[in-house]
């Protein structure tokens, strides 16, 4: 075996065949798995002749085994695994430092396996210090340090499979041991060598930071070790590891003596040391509301003065930062001092300390005294650095403190609201919110200078870059990932200042740029564009109706050029984000003039490929937020126009074209009714409307698909939102027509035969995922009706002419669902046609999307028991096809979907007609289905199969909606239920926890847990909790223990005693199911033995149990 493994290695690391090295892969991961790697890695570990890569590969195997599969060992066989252990530590002690950090987490992991009292009185350490002593003293130093520092580090780690209290108790020993540990750490200081100094001060780390603070031996803070780690923060060689053991024992000992290597060294500013002052800051306050310390006041004041005297090493970084990022030598910039000369990371470190320093004392920054702006005008300068690693640090300190400045006086309103009126105590609330009220202005106006010029300088961060149009995808990318950061932090700023200065300062470039071209200078298409934008990002401020200078802005949009592209995309997304305060606006009598000027820029805009995107989503919000102000014929002219113009472009151009070219004839006509215009001025009307829509979008290749659609929503909202009720309809029916007339026509050139033209076909889908979108945006029933009557007919030739297809029946079905759906009980004279229809284009295709459409039937006819004699039949069929496929796990792992959707079909059942449900002829095959079913690996397809159960057997739900309807025979409904349940209950209990204790990801524990309570509640003295006792009663002990059955069980008869939370939930079932789960899942033995004692032989195979 010892040969093979060797031969694995060699052609994993050595071999030029891919194939070779993964066949080589698997085998190695099955012995790994195997009994047989404890003694073949051993052997080979302590093998001379053995090879590093070798002795590498069977370290790490071994101190996984250890870690994961220490209960296959016999006890017997423990103390020769430890022995081996010390000797390979021995063996590798030099020269060999990656294997030799293996076997020290081998030997770690094993302490945490095994009791202390199996060690020495002493425990491990002290059987450690024992077995060392009389050793290689240079061997032994090194192993021991090594040891010293994993034995802190796997306290808590959860790739050790040990049980929780044994975890646990593992921690509480090695915190028993910390004096004896700094009383070793203490006389390996004698030894010679800064290496052996600098794993002292690492392993001190450990140990102080396993201990929280907390029982460290007295007189620490004076001992060696310490000592060592003062003085550790000016050498080179030691000093990370002296300043990560600095941050507890700082707060017991001379912190100014500590704090004076505080950027005497570059390197202190990063790593270890960055962290360790972190630490030390946070410690002084508390961490959950940065509350300062009384405690700790001497020493916070002491770190923001060491802190803040490195701002003038950070102003020159800042500086040659800001140079080089313009082209300039930093270097050699005569702004620029030369007395300190940082690195990045050290740059990064100082940045860092400044934010944290600026967050954990906020509550002191709130204070708003001269005081505390050194660290503010600190973060501006972070806030002022060009690079991306180093400014971000600033946000959350930015956005802390617009908050703090805008919710204290709120909170205050608040509590006074809560008080009797006219009460004393509303007297005493009022003037405190009064008092409240003028503290947080005084703040605001105290903080106003900082955040103007922050303002500036993310306005400044948020310019288009030189070259952007330049850019390679992924670049544009990531600028504008970075530019809509710097917009959160603009909006923060603007709200610290006020809304109306906040539109000053912004719209301020924009106010320069017109003045420059007033005084015959060259328009700056990058500085409007930035303004553009930053009020854009702005939109969420609660701007007044009433504001001025939004209309202003909204007003001269359409006045700027439309070259380059990019400022007309930000234009028509800054219409985007306003177009509910302009529908405000117009509301207050206000911006009336502003939407006829509107709709041209729009129209130009989509004729570019770069700004259409915008201009659709534009055109869409703004019919969504103004189209009650739409309504004149003039706005209604532009709006058709521009809506058939753009059903000639997209993916559909060429079959849409004919229909769109009569809509333009007429379309707007068919909309507008009464005596508004006469048909003459009508017609020449929409010839020019035509005309100017076809000159904006000349090339139909200039729209995406997806912009078209924005653009039918934002037609259907329009009309929808100006039109009089009872012109509705007929407008809707008109805005379909361009979209029913070429699908028809298309589908009149085909045979109605399965299967036959589906390339033809292709070419046609985007008209019916128009018309999807059409009917996903309508609300008028009878209208969406109409139109789906029309559509039916060509819809059911493509579902046969794309049977085969399956994306093409997906996006037939979805026109089906959202017309149904639009249309609700309108449809009723097409139900019987869809009754009779759907159950064979299923049979036909098999394709889960019609179990949505069949759902939505559902939720439509079936409140009421009239609907039942007609769909109760296609329920069952659809259902009883889909089962009857579904009848192995593989099938069901090969149908994902499928699974699905018929268990969401069969839940929407279950929640709005179980009593269809509820019959011999479906129930018992739909729950042998589910009995496979909660064992699929797809996550929403599990899911959907748990939903079902725990909603069919929860009483709450479906029984109880079985009393709205007397006439039903509600005792033979709730009879079968309890029946079937108690002939799948057995297996289905031993499913459920097969797939809690492995069978199924962790994470479907918590969509197991709600069956298994439904399970209780409906049949917990009928056999329920017998079937959770005899399940639980199967897993072995080498999974569970009888104390954890014991647990479990307990939690389970809680449920069928009535022993429930609040909300009627039982959380202590979910937690013993978690519990059970955790531990069954602790190794691949325990986990493998549940699962096999709970789960049918015949699955082991499917499961990979075999």
């Amino acid at each position: 075996m010892a040969d093979q493994v060797v031969a694995a290695i060699a052609a994993l690391y050595g071999s030029d065949d891919a194939a070779v090295r993964s066949e080589a892969d698997r085998w190695l991961e099955r012995w790994q798995s195997s009994s047989e790697a404890w003694t073949v890695a051993n052997a080979i570990l302590h093998n001379p002749s053995s090879g590093a890569e070798y002795t590498y590969f069977c370290a790490q195997t071994l101190k996984t085994k250890v870690q994961r599969d220490y209960e296959e060992l016999p006890a017997e066989s423990v103390p020769q695994l430890r022995d081996s252990l010390l000797q390979l530590l021995l063996r590798f002690g030099h020269g060999s430092p990656a294997v030799r950090t293996q076997l020290c987490l081998a030997m770690a992991a094993l302490a945490a396996h095994l009791p202390a009292a199996q060690w020495s009185e002493g425990g491990v350490l002290r059987w450690l210090m024992e077995r060392f002593s009389g050793q290689d003293p240079a061997v032994a130093m090194s192993c021991m340090l090594e040891l010293l520092t994993v034995l802190p580090q796997e306290a808590d780690s959860r790739k050790i499979a040990c049980r929780p209290e044994r975890r646990a108790a593992f921690a509480a020993e090695l915190r028993a041991i910390i004096p004896d540990a700094l009383q070793l750490l203490t006389s390996c200081l004698g030894q010679p060598g800064e290496t052996v100094r600098g794993q002292v001060l690492e392993s001190l780390g450990c140990w102080l930071k396993l201990s929280g603070g907390s029982d460290l031996p007295q007189g620490l803070a004076g001992s060696q070790l310490v000592t060592a780690a003062l003085e550790g923060l000016g050498v080179d060689g030691t000093f990370h590891a002296a300043v990560d053991a600095q941050w507890v024992l700082w707060g017991m000992c001379d912190v100014y003596a500590a704090l004076e290597g505080l950027g005497v060294d570059g390197t202190f500013l990063c790593g270890h040391g960055r962290d360790a002052v972190v630490e030390l800051i946070w410690i002084t306050v508390d961490p959950a509301s940065c509350v300062p310390n009384p405690e700790m006041t001497g020493l916070a004041q002491l770190l923001v003065g060491r802190v803040m005297a490195l701002r003038p090493r950070f102003s020159v970084a800042l500086h040659k930062a800001i140079a080089e990022s313009e082209g300039r030598d930093g270097g050699n910039d005569n702004d620029v001092d030369d007395e300190f000369d940082d690195d990045s990371e050290s740059v990064k470190g100082m940045a860092r300390l400044f934010c944290e320093v600026a967050e954990a004392y906020i509550q002191l920054v709130l204070a708003a005294t001269p005081e505390v702006l050194p660290p503010v005008e600190a973060l501006l300068d972070v806030t002022a650095h060009p690079e991306h690693d180093i400014f971000s640090m600033s946000f959350g300190f930015w956005h802390k403190l617009s908050r703090q400045l805008s919710t204290a006086s709120s909170e205050q309103e608040q509590q006074q609201q809560q008080q009797a009126p006219g009460s004393p105590v509303q007297a005493a609330a009022a003037a405190a919110t009064s008092a409240a009220a003028a503290e947080q202005q005084r703040r605001r106006e105290f903080f106003r200078p900082a955040f103007e010029k922050l303002i500036s300088l993310v306005r400044g961060r948020m310019r288009l870059p030189d070259g952007y149009s330049s850019m390679r995808n992924s670049e544009r990318a990531d600028w504008r990932r970075h530019r809509h950061a710097w917009a959160d932090v603009l909006v923060d700023a603007c709200d610290a200042v006020g809304q109306q200065r906040a539109l000053q300062l912004l719209l301020l470039p924009l106010t320069e740029v017109s003045q420059g071209v007033a005084a015959g200078r060259e328009f700056d298409w990058k500085t409007a564009e930035l303004a553009l934008h930053c009020v854009r990002s702005v939109a969420c401020m609660p701007f007044a109706p009433t504001e001025p200078m939004l209309e202003q802005l909204l007003t001269a949009l359409p006045t700027l050029p439309p070259k380059p592209p990019q400022l007309p995309y930000t234009s028509a997304l800054l219409l985007s984000a306003y177009a509910e305060w302009l529908d405000k606006a117009i509301s207050a009598g206000r911006c009336g003039h502003i939407i006829p000027q509107l709709l041209p820029m729009l129209l130009t805009a989509l004729g570019d490929p770069v700004s259409a995107p915008a201009a659709a989503i534009a055109i869409r919000d703004l019919c969504d937020c103004c189209g009650k102000h739409m309504s004149t014929p003039h706005i209604l002219e532009q709006l058709m126009a521009l809506y058939a113009k753009t059903l000639e472009a997209g993916a559909a151009t060429k079959t849409a074209a004919a229909a769109a070219a009569a809509a333009a004839a007429g379309g707007a006509q068919g909309v507008i009714a009464g005596p508004v215009m006469t048909a003459a001025q009508r017609t020449a009307a929409a010839g020019a409307a035509v005309a100017a829509a076809g000159n904006a979008v000349a090339a139909a290749g200039a729209l995406h698909e997806d912009d078209v659609h924005c653009v039918i929503q934002g037609m259907v909202m329009c009309l929808s939102r100006c039109l009089p009720e009872q012109q509705l309809p007929a407008g809707l029916i008109t805005l379909a027509r361009p979209l029913l007339q070429p699908v028809t026509a298309a589908m009149q050139q085909f045979t109605p035969s399965l299967g036959a033209g589906e390339t033809a076909l292709a070419a046609h889908l985007p008209l019916f995922d128009r018309l999807a979108t059409l009917f996903q945006s309508m609300k008028q029933q009878q209208a969406a009706a109409t139109i789906l009557q029309q559509a039916w007919v060509p819809l059911d030739v493509a579902l046969l002419r794309g049977a085969t297809d399956r994306s093409a029946v997906e996006r037939l079905c979805r026109v089906l669902r959202y017309g149904i759906k639009a249309s609700g009980k309108c449809c009723a004279p097409l139900l019987p046609t869809l009754l009779e229809t759907l159950p064979g284009r299923f049979q036909q295709t098999r394709h889960p999307a019609f179990m949505y459409v069949v759902s939505e039937l559902l939720k439509i006819f079936c409140a009421e028991t009239a609907a039942d004699g007609s769909m109760r039949p296609i329920l069952t069929a659809l259902i009883g096809s889909s089962c009857a496929g579904l009848t192995t796990l593989q099938a069901m792992d090969d149908q994902p979907d499928l699974v699905d959707d018929t268990f969401l079909l069969a839940g929407r059942a279950a929640a709005y007609c179980p009593r269809l449900l509820l019959v011999p002829q479906l129930l018992p095959q739909l729950l042998d289905t589910a009995l496979l079913g909660v064992l699929v690996q797809h996550r929403e397809a599990c899911r959907s199969v748990l939903s079902f159960l725990s909603r069919l057997f929860d009483p709450a739900s479906a029984l109880t909606s079985l009393q709205d309807h007397p006439g039903l025979d509600q005792a033979a409904s709730v009879g079968l239920l309890e029946q079937q349940l108690l002939r799948v209950g057995p297996a289905l209990t031993r499913m459920l926890l097969g797939g809690a204790v492995g069978a199924l990801p962790q994470s479907r524990v918590e969509d197991i847990a709600p069956v298994l309570q439904a399970m209780l509640k409906l049949a917990g003295n009928k056999g329920a909790l017998q079937w959770i006792t005899e399940c639980a009663t199967l897993i072995p002990d080498v999974a569970l223990t009888a104390g954890d059955r014991q647990a479990f069980l307990a939690a389970a008869a809680a449920v069928v005693q009535g022993n429930t939370g609040m909300d009627g939930g039982c959380p202590g079932l979910e937690e013993a199911l978690e519990a059970m789960s955790d531990l069954c899942r602790r190794n691949k033995r325990a986990m493998k033995a549940a699962q096999c004692a709970l789960l049918p032989q015949q699955l082991h195979g499917a499961l990979g149990l075999a």
